[in-house]
């Protein structure tokens, strides 16, 4: 190999590269450990060629190029769906982009954005929203402050409905 760039591309492989390199530039910021020491946030990235199925939880930004089916939970991180990613599943993360496609519903903690090219067939939870020309979108959007699903093994309240009432007798003239 006689040039960089072909290097490159061979270990990065087919996917987007000027992605991750924008995400990682994007999500860099530190996280507090326990012991008071500040360690950078590293940017996983599933490649094109990887297929998932199942629940994907982390502790650090992810960038998926590749097929995901299931659920995503990053409650305190941001997910990137690339150009060539697709994911059929919920999301929930602190912050998402998405370039690529999500058919499911999108849950973002802080703000969601649809960049141009990207595409999302599910209802969409968020404070905030852009989606820029050239996005696709079709769902329902509940905007405001969206709290984080609960986690694994937590009790919730079962609520009995009651029934609907008999409607009024009318009053005939």
């Amino acid at each position: 190999m006689s040039d960089s760039k072909d290097r490159e591309t061979e270990l990065a492989g087919p996917f987007d590269t000027e992605t991750v390199k924008k995400s990682s530039e994007n999500h860099r910021r530190e996280e507090r450990t326990d012991w008071g020491k500040s360690l950078p946030l590293q940017v996983t990235v599933i490649g094109p060629s990887i297929k998932m199925k199942g629940e994907l939880t982390g502790s650090g930004d992810l960038v998926i190029e590749g097929r995901i089916e299931g659920q995503i939970y990053l409650k305190e991180h941001h997910l990137t769906v690339g150009p060539s990613g697709w994911v059929g599943a919920d999301v929930t993360a602190r912050r998402i982009t998405v370039r690529g496609q999500i058919h499911g519903n999108v849950k973002g903690l802080e703000r969601v954005e649809i960049s141009a090219g990207g595409k999302v067939l599910g209802d969409i939870a968020t404070p905030k929203i852009l989606v820029e020309e050239g996005a696709l979108f079709s769902g329902g959007i509940q905007m405001g402050e969206v709290l984080a699903a609960p986690k694994r093994g937590t009790a919730t309240k079962k609520v009995e409905l009651l029934p609907e009432p008999a409607p009024a007798p009318q009053m005939k003239a």
